[in-house]
């Protein structure tokens, strides 16, 4: 690998899509690209080939890979960010079933989902039917990325589950590890290093990425400059504790 320069494969959800923007808009020096993959199995594909360097990755999905996640840079969200929330016309509390896309099974999302409706609602059950039969149930609906921030239908109540991760285990919650592949451990200083620029240009251009984001997507300004407020690229002790808290989870999945 050259190590002035870097492919990060990511995939083009809202979570990632500041940092796709920034990396495609020449802001940067010429020594960061990025590639655009489906999921976290192409990233990982692609970075076993060379066609990228480094990749943004699910914790869950790294963890089957047996990466060492623990000394990984991490892109992680604090308790302001919109873009996780359970709505519903009854107070939590009151009801028995929640319902999460199948879109998000088998990702951070149905782990994180699962845990704070069971240990910090109370609601035991996740409702597997059609919607089209949901009049008859009443359950909280969870709305994860763009099906958050575009919400424009008032509930009754609406909660965010960002904000009840914070409250329930102090740490910030990590979206996406980055995959470092064996071949270029020696350099992850390095690479590091780059990614920093990113998370710095984040700190220092929130607004004006957050204006060009949502020019390109639709979703409303506010939403985009809150989240990306949110947004932080770290090695930091409170980001490990927040991924090992992560990573349990899976443990005592249901």
């Amino acid at each position: 690998m050259e190590t002035t320069e870097i492919t990060i494969a990511l995939k083009s959800d809202h979570i990632h899509m500041p940092l796709l923007w920034l990396l495609e808009s020449g802001w940067l020096t010429n020594d960061m690209h990025s590639l655009v993959v489906k999921d976290d199995l192409q990233a990982i594909e692609a970075i076993k080939s060379g066609e990228a360097t480094v990749g943004l990755i699910d914790p869950f999905a790294l963890e089957k890979e047996n990466i060492d996640n623990l000394r990984a840079m991490m892109l992680c969200t604090d308790a302001q960010a919109p873009d996780i929330l359970a709505v519903s016309a009854k107070r939590l509390d009151e009801i028995d079933y929640y319902q999460l896309s199948p879109d998000f099974y088998n990702t951070l999302y149905e782990h994180l989902v699962d845990h704070l409706m069971r240990e910090y609602y109370g609601i035991q059950n996740r409702y597997e039917q059609d919607s089209t039969t949901l009049e008859s149930v009443e359950l909280a609906r969870i709305l994860i990325g763009k099906e958050a921030l575009e919400i424009t239908e008032e509930y009754e109540y609406t909660e965010n589950l960002c904000l009840a991760w914070w409250i329930m285990h102090g740490t910030p919650l990590v979206r996406s590890v980055l995959y470092v592949p064996e071949q270029h451990l020696g350099v992850q200083h390095i690479i590091n290093s780059k990614l920093n620029i990113l998370s710095d240009f984040l700190d220092q251009q929130g607004p004006t990425i957050a204006r060009e984001v949502s020019n390109t997507t639709g979703i409303t300004l506010d939403k985009w400059e809150v989240l990306i407020n949110s947004l932080t690229l770290t090695t930091n002790e409170q980001a490990r504790k927040g991924l090992r808290q992560l990573l349990s989870l899976s443990k005592s999945k249901r």
